[in-house]
């Protein structure tokens, strides 16, 4: 399941993509630029969420693992 970072990373990037998009349709280089920088930061924030929920589960596995 997606933790928080995850969902709001990918909701940024999408909406960095699109502003991208549409500052290259009308012309607007300034809101592309602003759109990419929008992407990659919801790309990084996606790959922290990504990287928490896996050492979290990490953790969580070992915690079982020595219980038994």
């Amino acid at each position: 399941m997606l933790n928080k970072n995850e969902l709001q990373g990918k909701a940024t990037a999408v909406k960095g993509k699109a502003k991208q998009v549409l500052g290259r349709a009308v012309g607007n280089t300034t809101m592309a630029q602003e759109g990419k920088a929008d992407e990659v930061a919801g790309k990084t924030q996606a790959a922290i969420g990504t990287a928490t929920r896996k050492v979290g589960k990490a953790v969580e596995n070992l915690g079982k693992a020595i219980k038994k």
